[in-house]
């Protein structure tokens, strides 16, 4: 963290700064607990993104880009965007993902929102939220982005209850007879060779 003070530092009075953290840095105590509690009570760190893991190839550790500014706008004081993006990759090779144009313009928008004060349209329930240094506080400084966007609950499936345990009944049902049905034939396979099958 120290180095992070010492870039924001020597910032231009607008500048702004980004940095590539291990994830453990999000939630860390001690006294690199009280130093992100600096940051954030100085009102110095604007966005955390959690990024996929396996974006670097000689690198397996899930990482987050933590984004820094001097002097914030009037609309961002006060404030800090949190982006999951975890799930934002497309797999390469085992040992590697990579973010596509689509992903990375996908976040680049809640950037852009947040930029230009349209706090009102940035909350995605899973992805992004805007949470206050107040909110933050009461998560004793915990930046972890999933702690603030929350979860995604999925609810495509437009069956109903019955008309779900119908079909599943009926696929069970159609699964007992194919049992019985090669039950039967091992029976046969079984009593040709001069065998019974066990239990019978």
């Amino acid at each position: 963290y120290m180095w992070i003070l010492h870039f924001i530092y020597h910032l231009a009075p607008n500048g702004k700064a980004g940095f590539v953290m291990a994830n453990g840095a999000l939630s860390a105590g001690g006294v690199e607990g009280k130093i992100r509690q600096r940051l954030i009570e100085k009102d110095l760190i604007y966005a955390i993104v959690a990024a996929p893991q396996k974006l670097f190839y000689n690198v397996s550790l899930p990482v987050s880009l933590w984004f820094a500014r001097k002097k914030k706008p009037e609309h961002m004081k006060g404030k800090v965007l949190f982006i999951n993006a975890k799930n934002l990759y497309k797999q390469v090779s085992r040992r590697q993902n990579v973010m596509t144009d689509e992903h990375i313009h996908k976040i680049v928008e809640k950037f852009r929102l947040f930029e230009e004060g349209r706090l009102d349209e940035i909350d995605e329930i899973g992805f992004a939220k805007v949470a206050t240094i107040e909110e933050i506080a009461k998560n004793n400084y915990v930046l972890t982005p999933g702690r603030y966007v929350g979860v995604k609950l999925e609810f495509d499936d437009p069956r109903t209850f019955e008309e779900k345990m119908k079909e599943y009944s009926e696929e069970l049902t159609k699964l007992l007879k194919e049992e019985e049905e090669l039950r039967a034939k091992v029976r046969e396979v079984f009593e040709a060779l001069g065998y019974k099958l066990l239990g019978e």
